[in-house]
This record gives C-alpha cells, sequence and structure tokens, in this order.
C-alpha cells in the first residue's frame, strides 16, 4: 500500500467506479439488501400529471444487536426543502420503534451540506469521523439516534448511580 499520487488519475476513476457501483447494487435488488435481512425501504410519492412519480427514498438495514443503519436517504433536487426528507426519516424511525430497533445510525460526508444540518435537527448525535481520503478531501461522519427515551432514562440513570458509588 502507498500514498496516491497524481499518475494514478486512472486508479481514482476506478474507485469512482467501486463508489457507484456499491450504490447501485443494494438498489438493484432491495428486496434482498433490505426486507430479507429485517430492514425495510421507503419511497415518497408525487402526483404529477402521468401519474405518480418517486422522489425520495430511504432505507433501513438491520445491523443486529437492535441497531438499524439509515441508509440511502435521497431526495429529488426539485422536491427538497419541503420536509419529505424529515418524513422519511421519521417514518424509518416509527417502523424501526415498532420493529423493536433501539439505536439507528448512519454516515455522510463532511461534504454533505444538508445532511450534516439535517441529522442532528432530527436529534441524531454525532459519534465519530474519520478521513476516507486526503486529497480530494473526504471526511466520514457517523451519527446515532437512540429511539426510546427510556433507554436515555436509564443510560442517564445508570451512570448518575455509577458516579455516587
Amino acid at each position: 500500500m502507498r500514498s496516491y499520487v497524481q499518475e494514478d488519475e486512472l486508479s481514482k476513476h476506478g474507485l469512482e467506479r467501486y463508489i457507484q457501483r456499491a450504490l447501485r447494487e443494494d438498489l438493484a435488488d432491495i428486496e434482498a439488501a433490505y426486507f430479507r435481512g429485517g430492514g425495510h425501504f421507503w419511497v415518497a410519492t408525487a402526483r404529477e400529471n402521468d401519474g405518480e412519480r418517486v422522489v425520495g427514498i430511504v432505507a433501513l438495514e438491520n445491523k443486529g444487536n437492535e441497531r438499524g443503519e439509515l441508509r440511502r436517504l435521497s431526495v429529488h433536487n426539485a422536491y427538497r426543502r419541503r420536509g419529505i426528507g424529515r418524513q422519511l426519516v421519521s417514518t424509518l424511525e416509527e417502523w424501526a420503534t415498532a420493529a423493536g430497533f433501539r439505536v439507528v445510525e448512519l454516515n455522510t460526508g463532511d461534504t454533505m451540506a444538508p445532511a450534516c444540518r439535517l441529522y442532528p435537527a432530527l436529534g441524531y448525535v454525532m459519534t465519530s469521523s474519520q478521513t476516507i481520503c486526503a486529497r480530494p478531501r473526504y471526511v466520514a461522519l457517523f451519527f446515532e439516534k437512540r429511539l426510546r427515551q427510556e433507554d436515555d432514562k436509564l443510560a442517564h440513570s445508570m451512570q448518575k448511580n455509577t458516579m455516587n458509588v
């Protein structure tokens, strides 16, 4: 292994192809990627002259241990800033809670400014970050949210009791 150098430009394009392929693979078989593993997938639709159009998507992947990963949150450009992303996440969280998930985790890139504002506004807490690539700079940000308030109360109570010992 070695550091990237400018002559590796073709390799960089290979990495871009890998990323695009990874993005397509789960969407090519949503049933296998999400439903069979105990997760779920939602679409937001809008009525248009010629029928219904999918304008947003979000998925929950079951990671085990009562944890799910929020994946693929995306809203069509023409439909952004209308609360669709918030509705998708809210629907995911309601379903996840009913299905027994206690935590939803996610990751996004620091270059995704709208996502970096949205997730904290929805109660997600950044737990860590990792520099994936120095040039071009790309930092992955990891967030999570506890779905059940009693879990937070229990954790706070346990922390308080530990401090009193």
